[in-house]
């Protein structure tokens, strides 16, 4: 992301916080991030798309994360599952989104109600996909049924745990215990006219400004990352490494458990690592998540 862009977005995102999202004008921000109106309108053209840029910068990082913590674990793992959904959490919690939401009269606003309603249902469908992935094929039918009750289940311990100020339990034992009930609903297999959602599932991304990329795509990134970092002289000092990555990427067979070794390693560092670096992680793990779900399809020759 462009440094001048990040910095208005950080800017934007603690004046919200602090002032709430219907106290704090764009000449706050431009005060607080010392620069023009028209550097602003560069990069938005309301306050609204700055709120959207901060939301889904918020939402990309727990996307990275959730890749991070498949790197080297099955898909077919629940705790893995699990620390997925905590991350999100964390990361919500992290970048006080709830404060933020209390803030803002979002369902007044058109397009930004549009895109909460688009996060929630892409949230619904990934926990959807991954419950096929954890249970198999065999309850796809019932998949996005169960990740509304999941989520559903999840959300109101929540709720209850933050009206209470408990602390009896964490957030990752509340998912632990959302997911042991909706394990005994699957296991109780539902009939088909039990299904509320019988095509959720398999349409399209609520999200219909990007489609999901290929297997080919992602590798086509990941090459185009490392490029990038070959240019810069830090990297020098592990140009073999990087190499290698290039070479392997471009085989016609990539050997995902080699890139997962070297993506270990690299992100052992990720703090003293360059921003080309950073997204060359980002750009591995995207294809190797891919790469994961691609190999456990029936058939596959991964």
């Amino acid at each position: 992301m462009n440094k001048k862009k990040k910095q208005i977005i950080e800017v934007a995102h603690k004046l919200f916080i602090e002032k709430g999202f219907a106290n704090t004008s764009i000449q706050d921000i431009l005060d607080e991030a010392k620069i023009a109106k028209g550097t602003f309108y560069n990069y938005f053209t309301s306050k609204n798309e700055c709120l959207i840029s901060i939301l889904e910068v918020v939402k990309e990082e727990a996307e990275e994360i959730r890749k991070e913590l498949l790197i080297g674990k099955s898909l077919a793992d629940e705790q893995v599952f699990a620390e997925q959904v905590s991350a999100r959490l964390h990361i919500d919690q992290k970048h006080n989104i709830m404060a933020l939401f209390s803030t803002t009269t979002i369902m007044n606003d058109k397009e930004l109600r549009q895109f909460m309603i688009n996060m929630h249902v892409n949230e619904l469908r990934w926990i959807a996909q991954r419950f096929i992935q954890l249970y198999g094929e065999e309850m796809k039918e019932i998949a996005f049924d169960q990740a509304v009750t999941f989520l559903g289940i999840l959300q109101h311990v929540l709720q209850v745990k933050s009206i209470r100020n408990s602390t009896c339990f964490s957030p990752n034992e509340a998912v632990q215990f959302a997911l042991k009930q909706v394990r005994t609903l699957i296991q109780q297999k539902p009939q088909p006219s039990e299904v509320l959602f019988t095509d959720w599932i398999t349409t399209a991304s609520a999200d219909t400004s990007s489609e999901e990329k290929s297997l080919a795509m992602l590798a086509e990134e990941a090459i185009e990352a490392v490029e990038t970092v070959l240019k810069d002289d830090p990297a020098k000092k592990q140009l073999e490494l990087y190499e290698f990555i290039y070479s392997e990427l471009k085989n016609d067979h990539p050997r995902a458990m080699v890139l997962e070794s070297i993506w270990m390693t690299l992100s052992q560092a990720k703090d003293t690592l360059a921003e080309e670096q950073k997204d060359l992680l980002a750009a591995l793990s995207s294809y190797l998540e891919k790469h994961k779900q691609e190999s456990t399809k029936p058939g596959a020759s991964l």
